[in-house]
């Protein structure tokens, strides 16, 4: 029940954002909330909402001494590209983590799409009902993933670390 609850939030506030967004790719933003980690993916709760973070910068910059947590309360600060905000600045406690940054984040981010191999898919449609985004469809009896909604969390691939374990055929692929 935990993880449709979950699976409900990010789809609002995905929703949400979209809906409200600006007309450009890159906004710089500021959130205070609580770390969640689902699936190999940082996330921050603020009040009223619920982002993906990238905090490769940060992990690029302090290595091992970056320690976060699930739960730690934090401040954090970066550009918003996609519904996902790549932090440049995360304030644990007394402690403030500056990322080093030579390029801008929008210039050197390549994505690579989750893609679905047709031949592979068996029509189970476990991936549409796994995808917290609801970024899965199944057209002509196949999944197929917009890129529009896909934020790269990987669950449909390698599922979510608990009951779901991803696809059983391996058609899912990034």
């Amino acid at each position: 029940m935990q993880r449709n609850i979950l699976k409900g939030i990010i789809v609002f506030m995905l929703l949400a954002v979209g809906v409200f967004a600006v007309s450009a790719d890159v906004e710089q933003t500021t959130y205070e909330g609580k770390l969640m980690k689902v699936s190999k993916i940082w996330f921050i709760q603020t009040a009223a909402a619920m982002f993906g973070l990238d905090v490769t910068a940060l992990s690029q910059t302090y290595g091992d001494s970056l320690v976060l947590a699930n739960g730690d309360q934090v401040k954090i600060t970066g550009d918003m590209i996609e519904d996902v905000i790549n932090v440049t600045t995360l304030q644990l406690g007394e402690k403030l983590y500056t990322a080093k940054i030579e390029e801008s984040p929008a210039a050197t981010t390549e994505i690579k799409s989750y893609q679905v191999n047709p031949k592979r898919c068996i029509s189970c449609n476990l991936c549409v009902s796994n995808c917290p985004t609801g970024a899965i469809s199944m057209v002509n009896g196949k999944a197929v993933i917009d890129v529009s909604k896909c934020i790269q969390c990987g669950i449909c691939k390698n599922g979510n670390g608990q009951n779901w374990k991803g696809c059983p055929t391996g058609a899912i692929n990034n």
